[in-house]
């Protein structure tokens, strides 16, 4: 193939200046969710269509160049529709991923490009496009999916690169810094990758960019990207930066998985599964179904239904639920991978050090779990972006399914409980509680009042047990002048203490919690129960030894709580009310 002199020093300069891989800071800030995220779409100019892909809180779109849209006559160029693509993303803040694509039959009577005519021909509107939207926040793309004789009839690598060869230094010439993708291959395809590294194309691109479609689990992606990492140090070199990866084109069609719900459980997963994987860069395909046909698979990639209503699905929910659940966290680590290979348990960390977490499993069954210690309190999120009732802390039983569920740490929210009575024990006690609080609400009897309907909060009390006490209730709470109970403390034969209550919907007695771990006699002892909203948690000693997922609603009426008489003695009791108590 012969280049013109000028061509020839560009490819010289571009082969030297590739290598420092251009972009490395956009991509960095790449792998702050939602930065590195975005969506495939099919259109130059549709304001509805816009607005969409914006309300998923996406940074990225990715379009169609097409060649012969532009240059309809040898040599005359109209960016029009660019033009207001363009404009349109700027508005909007998204950054654009723009393939250069596909033939132009001016210059080419199949649909790839590989005559030198039509290789200077595709270089100089490559350029033009660099030239013209330099500035623009877009990256570029050569081809779409190259390895699919679809898109490029016989698939042959090395026509691709030559294509490759010519486009990128005229490129180059046109903006130094413009940032270039390729081969932007369908799968992994390991031969046509390796075939592509083994030309060279490390001297011209910035990040190599694959589609990982699959009919099954998206897990399997990370089986990919070790895959194309080991090919590209071997064709890299040892000890020299890798390029970065990105996935250009990834999508779900509820014909072929199970439905739109099917379609809902896969993409979240696949958006995390990519930063978890090191990958810089994650498109969704596509914006929304390409026509009505329930059965063809083309037609339901969609996050939204067709034009022109334009409706989310649910995996336009779940998608919009990763960027806000992380929005502003990196991916720190995975966690527990060793002792379930089939629980996915996703560390995220702010630039703050804030921890968020994401999980689910890939096998389609539930896998059941405690929450590791150093977690701190926590509520739970749902695929959708719905608040599970309930605070959840270390310790706590969690299961993992096939739908992502997110961990948002909830702080303690002193501000928020009230101290509604102390019942002070005998003056003479001498237990370790802390110093007493206010006149106002403190007593001394043998109760307290709580006065409130639902008690929803703790109970905190300290006792001094003897043996006798043993296989006794030590503290009852309820309308005790009609001796209706509602809560009850207890010790077993043994000296394991336990605490069970009522909730109000069906005036049931919910299972009690409690430990094996007798209490000692003759020593002071503190019991903490901490039921509502958040779940139920038991406390000895100030070390939660037992609990219990949140109910539907609140606890039955304690008008009345109050120590039983024992053998030892009766320490101070404490009821607090409000969510989110933690001692």
């Amino acid at each position: 193939m012969k280049f013109p002199i000028f061509l020839a020093s560009m490819a010289a300069g571009c082969m030297l200046a590739a290598a420092d891989f251009r972009g490395s800071e956009l991509f960095d800030r790449n792998r702050i969710v939602p930065e590195g995220m975005g969506v495939n779409i099919h259109f130059f100019d549709h304001e509805s269509g816009m607005d969409a892909l914006k309300s998923l809180d996406m940074r990225w779109l990715r379009m169609d160049i097409t060649w012969d849209r532009v240059e309809r006559e040898k040599g005359v160029y109209d960016f029009s529709q660019v033009d207001k693509l363009m404009n349109d993303a700027k508005a909007r803040g998204l950054r654009v991923l723009a393939i250069i694509d596909y033939a132009n039959k001016l210059y080419e009577p199949e649909q790839k490009v590989i005559s030198e005519a039509g290789r200077r021909a595709y270089s100089a509107y490559a350029a033009a496009l660099v030239r013209r939207y330099a500035g623009h926040d877009v990256i570029w793309e050569i081809w779409n999916e190259p390895n699919n004789s679809g898109f490029w009839p016989g698939n042959d690598p090395g026509e691709y690169m030559e294509l490759v060869k010519a486009a990128v230094p005229a490129m180059r010439e046109a903006d130094p810094q413009a940032v270039i993708l390729g081969p932007s291959a369908y799968r992994v395809a390991p031969e046509y990758m390796e075939a592509c590294f083994k030309a060279g194309l490390f001297d011209y691109v910035d990040a190599v960019s694959f589609h990982p479609y699959r009919r099954h689990r998206p897990e399997e992606v990370l089986d990919d990207v070790v895959v194309l990492r080991e090919l590209m140090r071997k064709y890299r070199g040892p000890g020299r930066e890798l390029p970065p990866i990105v996935c250009s084109e990834w999508g779900f069609s509820a014909t072929q998985h199970d439905g739109e719900n099917g379609q809902a459980l896969r993409v979240p997963r696949a958006a995390l599964l990519s930063l978890m994987a090191g990958i810089d860069l994650y498109i969704y395909y596509d914006l929304w179904n390409d026509g009505g046909d329930a059965t063809n698979s083309e037609h339901n990639y969609g996050l939204f239904t067709s034009p022109p209503f334009l409706m989310e699905k649910p995996a336009a929910v779940a998608l919009k639920t990763v960027a806000k659940a992380l929005a502003g966290f990196r991916f720190s680590r995975r966690i527990g991978a060793e002792e379930n290979p089939n629980r996915f348990l996703l560390e995220f960390v702010s630039s703050s050090g804030e921890k968020r977490y994401a999980h689910w499993s890939d096998d389609e069954k539930e896998h059941e779990w405690r929450v590791p210690a150093g977690f701190g309190m926590f509520s739970r999120v749902t695929m959708t972006g719905q608040k599970r009732i309930g605070v959840y802390r270390p310790g706590d039983r969690l299961v993992s399914g096939p739908a992502v569920e997110y961990l948002i740490p909830e702080a303690a929210k002193p501000e928020n409980w009230k101290v509604l009575g102390v019942l002070l024990p005998a003056p003479d006690a001498a237990g370790p509680w802390q110093a007493e609080p206010s006149a106002e609400a403190a007593v001394r009897g043998e109760r307290l009042a709580t006065g409130v309907r639902d008690l929803s909060g703790a109970v905190d009390y300290w006792f001094r047990p003897e043996k006798e006490d043993f296989g006794k209730t030590i503290l009852t709470g309820g309308d005790l002048d009609r001796s209706f109970l509602t809560l009850e403390f207890r010790l077993d034969a043994e000296g394991r203490p336990s605490v069970r209550h009522r909730v109000r919907q069906g005036q049931k007695w919910l299972e009690p919690i409690g430990t094996n771990e007798a209490v000692p006699p003759g020593r002071w002892t503190r019991m903490t129960y901490a039921a509502g909203w958040e779940g139920r948690r038991l406390y000895i000693n100030g070390q939660m030894v037992a609990s219990a997922p949140a109910e539907l609603g609140p606890v039955s009426p304690a008008f009345h709580i109050a120590p039983a008489p024992l053998k030892g003695e009766a320490g101070q009791l404490k009821v607090i009310s409000g969510d989110g108590f933690q001692l």
